[in-house]
């Protein structure tokens, strides 16, 4: 847990894992002996409600980027891949932007995904 905190449980209070696990503090979820740092909705509810601008969504993620691609789980890395090639978790193609196109919708520009994706990694490393 940051130094900074003050433990107010503003953060526990507000985040949505919280809400539908056992557990009733958001660093024991989080950062606690499972360390479950995959759980994180990234909503930000944490950050909005805390009274001394802390972010337990922040603190996760510097951990997710401290662990080497080969320690993550295959489910992960697969999602990581297709997050790359598609803009999205799932691996989607040209199938979705017809079926936008029927549905009245602007095609999806995957190449745009991937580039805007590899910067915003390549800024954040």
């Amino acid at each position: 847990m940051s130094d900074q905190c003050i433990k107010c449980d503003e953060c526990t209070k507000a985040c949505p894992i919280v809400a539908v696990s056992n557990e009733k503090e958001i660093w024991r979820i989080f950062f606690g002996e499972s360390m479950d740092i995959w759980n994180c909705s990234s909503c930000f509810r944490c950050e909005a409600s805390c009274p001394v601008n802390l972010s337990v969504r922040d603190a996760l993620f510097i951990e997710r980027r401290a662990l080497k691609k080969s320690t993550l789980p295959q489910k992960f890395i697969e999602y990581f891949n297709n997050i790359m090639e598609y803009g999205n978790v799932f691996e989607i193609g040209e199938f979705v932007n017809e079926r936008r196109k029927n549905l009245g919708l602007e095609p999806i520009d995957f190449q745009r995904i991937r580039t805007e994706l590899k910067k915003l990694l390549d800024d954040s490393l």
